[in-house]
C-alpha cells in the first residue's frame, strides 16, 4: 500500500491511496479530495489475467460505480478487443485487425458518434480520429528510433487546418537532450535539458526568438534529497524539495514561494505489498 497526503499548513488538501498484488500491479487507486475537512473520495479497482493484463477496470464516485472497461488480450499480451460500459449501455468498443486498432464511439441510440484507428509498425505509430460520418477530422504520427524512442511526432488538425510538428534529440544513452516545436513548419519554441554524472541538472525553454521563456534547475544532496529551482523569465518563480528513504521511494516533497514560505506539503507512506 502506497499512501499520499498533500496538505496546505494543518489541512489535507486531498489523499491517495494505491494498495498492489503481490506481483506489484496495482489492485486500487482512491483520490479523496478535501473540501472544508469533507472528503470526496474517487476510486478505481482493476483485474488482470494470468499474465497480468488488465481485463477488467471499474471507476467509482462516492462509492457509486460510474463506468466499466473490459479488454481482452491474446496468448502474447496484445490487446484484442476493449469496451467501455456506462450504467449498462456501451459507450465505446475496441477491435484490432492486424495491427490496427479501431475504437468506435457510440451514442446513447447505439449510432456512430467518433471512430479512433491506431496502426502500429516498425518505426511509426499512426493515430486517426473520424467524424460520424467517417471524415478524417485530425491525425497524429510518431516516428520512433530503433530504440523505440520518439523522434518527430506530427500533428494535424484538418478542421483547424493547423499542423504541428514535435522534434526530440537524446544522446548515446537515450536520455532526451532537446525537444523542438514547430506550428506549420515555423519552429515556435524549443527546452534544452542538461545532465550531469547522468543526473539531469537543467531544464531550459526557450521562444522561437531563443529568450529563455522559464528555466528549472535541479540539486542534489547525497541520495536522500533533491531540489528544483524553477524561474519564469530568469527570476525565481518556487522552488520544491524532495526527501527520500533508504530504498529511494520519495517520502516528503515540499514547496516553496520564492521567499521561502511553505505553500504545501506531501507525504508518502508505503507499506508491504
Amino acid at each position: 500500500m502506497t499512501e499520499m497526503i498533500l496538505t496546505k499548513g494543518d489541512q489535507p488538501l486531498n489523499k491517495i491511496l494505491v494498495a498492489y498484488d503481490k506481483f506489484d500491479n496495482v489492485l486500487s487507486r482512491e483520490t479523496i479530495q478535501y473540501f472544508d475537512g469533507v472528503g470526496v473520495s474517487s476510486k478505481v479497482l482493476f483485474e488482470y489475467n494470468s499474465k497480468n493484463k488488465p481485463t477488467k477496470t471499474e471507476y467509482y464516485f462516492k462509492n457509486q460505480l460510474t463506468r466499466t472497461v473490459n479488454k481482452t488480450f491474446d496468448n502474447v499480451g496484445n490487446l484484442l478487443s476493449e469496451s467501455e460500459s456506462k450504467e449498462n449501455k456501451i459507450s465505446n468498443r475496441t477491435i484490432k485487425v492486424d495491427n490496427k486498432l479501431e475504437q468506435v464511439f457510440l451514442n446513447e441510440d447505439g449510432t456512430v458518434s467518433a471512430k479512433h484507428v491506431s496502426e502500429t509498425n516498425a518505426n511509426t505509430e499512426l493515430f486517426t480520429k473520424y467524424d460520424a460520418q467517417n471524415n478524417i477530422i485530425s491525425t497524429e504520427k510518431k516516428i520512433l528510433s530503433t530504440s523505440g524512442k520518439t523522434v518527430e511526432k506530427q500533428s494535424e488538425d484538418l478542421l483547424g487546418k493547423v499542423k504541428k510538428t514535435e522534434k526530440y534529440q537524446y544522446n548515446n544513452k537515450n536520455d532526451l537532450t532537446k525537444k523542438e516545436d514547430f506550428l506549420d513548419g515555423q519552429l515556435e519554441s524549443y527546452t534544452v535539458l542538461d545532465y550531469t554524472n547522468d543526473l539531469l541538472t537543467k531544464v531550459t525553454a526557450y521562444t522561437k526568438n531563443n529568450k529563455e521563456d522559464y528555466r528549472l534547475e535541479y540539486k542534489y544532496a547525497g541520495s536522500n534529497q533533491t531540489e528544483e529551482l524553477s524561474y519564469y523569465r530568469n527570476e525565481q518563480a518556487n522552488r520544491k524539495v524532495k526527501e527520500y528513504d533508504a530504498n529511494n521511494n520519495c517520502i516528503k516533497e515540499t514547496s516553496y514561494t520564492k521567499d521561502g514560505q511553505i505553500i504545501n506539503v506531501a507525504t508518502f507512506k508505503y507499506t508491504c505489498k
